[in-house]
């Protein structure tokens, strides 16, 4: 990954809050869903980057009382979650 990357990725979701902010909301989801594509497919589906934009993502949603997207955002989030940390689910320990 790259810092170009990091710095579009950090750019656009400044943008996407900016655009939620003014109230042109259908725009707003669609630079969130541009900057996970995006990061997606410079630093990897399980990077810290795209666990960022979920995150962001995810109380975009939450703001706008859409439940379902944000939970759908959120089993996201925590797939990623599971990818780098698997003993998270080991159970025998508690």
């Amino acid at each position: 990954m790259t810092c170009q990357t990091q710095t579009l990725t950090k750019r656009l979701l400044n943008t996407a809050r900016e655009i939620s902010a003014r109230g042109d909301i259908e725009q707003a989801e669609r630079v969130y869903r541009k900057t996970l594509d995006i990061a997606s497919m410079e630093a990897g589906a399980n990077s810290g980057l795209v666990g960022i934009a979920l995150i962001e993502f995810f109380s975009f949603y939450e703001d706008q009382g859409k439940e379902e997207e944000a939970g759908a955002i959120w089993n996201l989030v925590r797939d990623l979650l599971m990818y780098h940390y698997p003993e998270l689910m080991d159970t025998r320990k508690n």
